[in-house]
């Protein structure tokens, strides 16, 4: 089960949504509440804003009472609209300034409910190797 929760035209730019969102990817819904909880960015409550929902999603849709279990499977953000402004220049000339947004996109998952499939498997020793 994958709980979802999205954030759209947050008024940051993806490159600094990323630097906090790395910090959280794959680890238990409580401790990147703590992460975010002590992280001086701005952005880290926005991201722990976003965390909360997920949370109230899996105990409100899915009916899911005990959350700890819950991972961060995926957390991706993606470049939202840009804001074109102008700020003048010497000589009558204008300088485009560029107002980023990002769409921020954070799923959950269970503990159990993690494919194997990027846990790579053993490798066996070759016969030929003595």
């Amino acid at each position: 089960m994958e709980m979802l929760s999205k954030i759209n035209n947050l008024s940051v730019a993806p490159r600094k949504v990323r630097l906090a969102a790395d910090l959280i990817r794959g680890k238990k819904i409580s401790e990147a509440k703590i992460q975010m909880q002590f992280l001086t960015k701005g952005v880290a409550e926005i991201i722990l804003k976003a965390l909360k929902s997920a949370e109230a999603n899996a105990k409100h849709n899915f009916k899911i009472a005990n959350t700890d279990n819950l991972i961060v499977s995926k957390i991706f953000v993606n470049e939202g609209k840009k804001l074109k402004r102008s700020r003048p220049r010497a000589r009558g000339s204008a300088y485009m300034v560029r107002k980023r947004t990002s769409h921020t996109t954070l799923i959950l998952s269970n503990g159990e409910d993690i494919r194997l499939s990027s846990v790579k498997a053993p490798v066996k020793p070759s016969k030929n190797n003595k």
